[in-house]
């Protein structure tokens, strides 16, 4: 019988703890990279550049997340914010 790889990934939009089921010490986080620095020196130039710098970054940090996704056969996505639907969408 074949082991399923499990993972739980507690989300918001800054940090996702990847949380492996079948593992006891594998656990990591993933943490986007757009800080509160990042947002002041992106607003520093324009709105439209702190936007897009943003986005970016997120895209960056939901891409990390699918890599580590695609290692395994089940995934269950849970924390407080929405990020998780933006998430799914992307």
């Amino acid at each position: 019988m074949k082991l399923n790889k499990n993972l739980g990934i507690w989300m918001d939009r800054s940090i996702a703890n990847l949380i492996d089921l079948n593992a006891k010490k594998n656990n990591h986080f993933i943490s986007s990279k757009f800080t509160s620095n990042t947002k002041e020196e992106a607003l520093n130039r324009s709105k439209k550049v702190m936007h897009n710098k943003r986005q970016q970054m997120h895209e960056a940090y939901y891409k990390e997340i699918v890599d580590e996704i695609l290692k395994y056969d089940y995934v269950l996505l849970f924390g407080p914010t929405k990020a998780k639907q933006n998430f799914i969408i992307t």
